[in-house]
């Protein structure tokens, strides 16, 4: 009998079935087998095919962040006709909300299915994913690996709320300050820095002298620190170890008026100085009063002897603001700014606000230090009776982390918001009136303002724009930051994930690929705008020094290569200049070894020209990063600046590697800046290198150092000055047509059109006078 061709299709299904079973399929792929086909999945938030808009979308400045209102689809693969169901399991960060939102295939091939969600906010918004993936009965997920840098991810049997991937959605008007963008920071802790005058310097032997801390009743109760004994200053001599907060070394703001040379000279253009307000510690974390100046800092009006043991001092209010007014003054003469660390999350409990002086014991002999007025401990009718939380008036408070030395600042139905932050006699109409151009906010991820810390991060900067919208802001966090990167809180963070990055890099605990994805990481991260206001630091007060954390002066210089090339305002702590060792605090805040700062101290040198590079270069301090070799020992990224009218660029390469001098070819077709032929110079050797036809670059890279390769903008001899120089090589070549072609005539046809015109002359003019400032 004639088999019809159906009938043929319907036996070849039958013989599939029972001879094959499962290995024979008419559809690639998996099945709905009640078993996720995990090998299948992927997500990669750095591929436009899986997160669009995003990282993959936004060159050359690349960032996963996206403005406020933007649609995200976010797509993971899985195997075709795997799965019955899909979801992103969304996080809310302000709301503490779960978002699910259903999936559904967008597309498919011959292996793979598509599934695609869209998420929105129509504010700014941190918000965390991760993808629920259901086949019938078993469910799998997918977020980042542990790792947790971005880009691939991995299926895990549960969810993992530590290894959710990230967006933020920023305020569509977010900037940030483009003198920030350009800056040098460095960070002094006056104290330690230099002894301008010894008019104001501290007394006492840590048993006698000036009083820090005066004793306080012991109930059994006060958490960490219960009992609070007399604390003396301790004096110490200029080079002696630190033991603690009450060891002074005499530091003042004289001295750094005395020491501006040698800033200048260094070329930073910018101070952050840790809290130089009254405080009983040297570092100046516990304010006594925000609106003040240390008199050890500035005028001593007395010093009264209070019993045989113990002197006060009483503070020339006016005379130190005064001497803190012409220190400034002095600086941004010299073209440095003033950065003012900001600690409203909590006070000194001596301070005039709280005033723990023990009153309810006065055969104590205790000292009021503010006889006209009533702290929150001595009255409960006190004008700041609501700026702290008392369980049991009055021993029983809430301080910082336990330590009852720091009361914490309570910002919910409290007058602390209008009177601190947002009111017209603010902390910041104060300081903005006194020229302070910028803000580190003291751990401001911990503020108590019942809103997750956002209350008071949004009106700080609200405040902060509305005085100066030039003036910066930004938050010490020390891990992810997108919470307060959104566009209507910080400016930028202090990058400790960049410094953790480059010890793991330049120490070998992490492969070359692995750190480059951890920087990737905070691209993905933050908006474009915070990862250029961010700072690039490799140390501060708050961490052992560079030197001894990387165990050698050759690695902490290739460690400042990589700082002062990057992205972000590069933060020095003072000192790491010239090589100071010290382990964790308080041994890394010793006083300033000035006995090395000498011309012959190799490193401060290096420090010098990788600074004076950044400053000349702008494609070094505004150009964006982008990874250009991630492998074995070597790390390349080059720096893109490109405005219109001119293109910058630089290569920078760097050697981990402590025994091998490295021969290196860099690709560099994704700058578009560079061209085949163009000359590039090398700014630590003056080394001249040229761009290949097939647009790379070759160079043997010393061991345990690097090359930073620029096309010279304007410096056309390459001697790190824009002067007389370049302006006469520039007339040589006044509206010459030959430049059409690999040389650009040696780069003074600026923006690349083929002719040397009064476009490029402005371009260089511009250059020569920032030089010039």
């Amino acid at each position: 009998m004639k088999i019809s061709k159906p009938c043929f299709f319907c036996l070849f299904i039958f013989i599939c079935i029972l001879l094959l079973g499962p290995f024979c399929s008419l559809t690639k792929g998996a099945s709905q087998d009640d078993s996720v086909s995990v090998p299948s999945l992927l997500h990669n938030t750095r591929d436009a095919a899986y997160r669009n808009p995003g990282w993959a979308t936004t060159a050359p400045y690349r960032t996963g962040a996206v403005a406020s209102g933007t649609s995200v689809a976010l797509t993971i693969r899985a195997a075709q006709n795997d799965l019955t169901a899909a979801y992103i399991r969304g996080w809310d960060n302000e709301s503490f909300v779960e978002v699910i939102t259903s999936m559904s295939v967008a597309r498919s091939d011959a292996t793979y299915d598509y599934w695609q969600g869209v998420v929105t906010f129509h504010k700014a918004a941190d918000y965390y994913y991760a993808f629920k993936l259901v086949d019938g009965s078993d469910e799998a997920w997918y977020q980042d690996d542990t790792a947790r840098d971005g880009g691939k991810g991995e299926a895990t049997s549960g969810h993992e709320y530590t290894r959710d991937y990230a967006i933020v959605w920023h305020t569509s008007d977010f900037t940030t300050p483009s003198w920030h963008k350009e800056a040098v920071i460095y960070q002094i802790m006056t104290d330690g820095f230099y002894n301008g005058t010894p008019t104001n310097d501290p007394r006492g032997n840590g048993g006698s002298g000036d009083v820090t801390w005066w004793e306080w009743d012991y109930n059994g109760t006060d958490g960490p620190n219960p009992g609070w004994g007399r604390t003396w200053i301790y004096k110490r001599t200029w080079g002696q170890a630190r033991t603690g907060g009450n060891d002074f070394y005499g530091g003042d703001f004289q001295g750094v008026q005395a020491k501006i040379s040698y800033l200048k000279d260094l070329g930073i253009n910018a101070i952050y100085f840790n809290p130089w307000m009254e405080s009983p510690d040297n570092h100046g974390y516990a304010v006594n009063d925000y609106k003040s100046v240390q008199p050890y800092y500035g005028v001593i009006d007395s010093r009264v002897e209070f019993d045989p043991d113990t002197d006060i001092v009483f503070n020339d209010a006016a005379g130190s603001l005064a001497v803190f007014d012409a220190m400034r003054s002095d600086l941004v003469g010299n073209g440095i700014r003033v950065i003012s660390d900001m600690v409203l999350n909590h006070s000194s409990a001596q301070s005039r606000y709280f005033q723990r002086f023990e009153h309810i014991s006065p055969n104590w002999e205790v000292y009021d230090a503010y006889p006209t007025s009533e702290g929150v401990y001595e009255s409960q009718t006190s004008p700041w009776s609501n700026w702290f939380t008392f369980n049991t008036w009055n021993h029983d408070y809430v301080s910082w982390w336990g330590y009852k030395n720091i009361p914490q600042i309570q910002y919910v139905n409290s007058s602390a918001l209008t009177d601190l932050i947002t009111g017209s006699s603010s902390v910041f109409d104060f300081w903005v009136s006194h020229g302070v151009e910028g803000y580190r906010l003291d751990v401001n991820n911990d503020f108590a303002d019942g809103n997750h810390t956002r209350t008071v991060n949004r009106a700080i900067r609200n405040k902060v724009k509305s005085l100066n919208a030039d003036a910066v802001v930004i938050a010490e966090n020390w891990g992810r930051a997108n919470q307060w990167l959104s566009g209507d809180m910080c400016d930028g963070t202090m990058n400790y994930r960049f410094r953790d990055a480059v010890i793991s890099w330049v120490n070998q605990t992490a492969s070359t690929d692995m750190i480059n994805n951890k920087l990737l990481a905070v691209q993905d991260d933050y908006p474009i705008q915070a990862q250029y206001a961010s700072w690039a630091l490799l140390g501060s007060h708050d961490t052992a020094r560079i030197k001894t954390v990387l165990g050698s002066e050759a690695k902490q210089k290739l460690a400042a290569m990589f700082q002062l090339t990057h992205v972000g305002p590069p933060t020095i702590w003072a000192g790491d200049e010239l090589g100071m060792t010290g382990g964790d605090d308080p041994d890394n805040r010793r006083s300033m070894d000035w006995d090395l700062a000498t011309g012959d101290n190799d490193l401060l040198s290096l420090y010098k020209k990788l600074i004076h590079a950044r400053n000349t270069y702008i494609q070094l301090s505004e150009g964006w990063v982008t990874t250009l070799l991630a492998e074995n020992d070597i790390y390349a990224y080059g720096r893109e600046y490109d405005t219109g009218s001119f293109v910058a660029d630089a290569v920078v390469v760097l050697n981990r590697s402590a025994s091998a001098n490295t021969p290196v070819t860099v690709g560099i077709s994704s700058l578009p800046g560079l061209a085949a032929g163009e000359r590039l110079i090398d700014v630590l050797t003056g080394d001249s290198y040229t761009i290949s036809p097939g647009l790379t670059v070759s160079i043997t890279v010393p061991s345990l150092s690097g090359a930073i390769l620029v096309n010279p903008v304007g410096d056309f001899n390459s001697d790190g000055d824009v002067d007389m120089v370049d302006f006469a090589g520039f007339v040589l070549h006044w509206m010459d047509e030959e430049c059409v072609g690999p040389n650009w005539c040696n780069g003074r046809d600026l923006n690349k059109s083929g002719l040397v015109d009064m476009t490029d002359l402005y371009t260089f003019v511009s250059r020569w006078l920032d030089g010039l400032q």
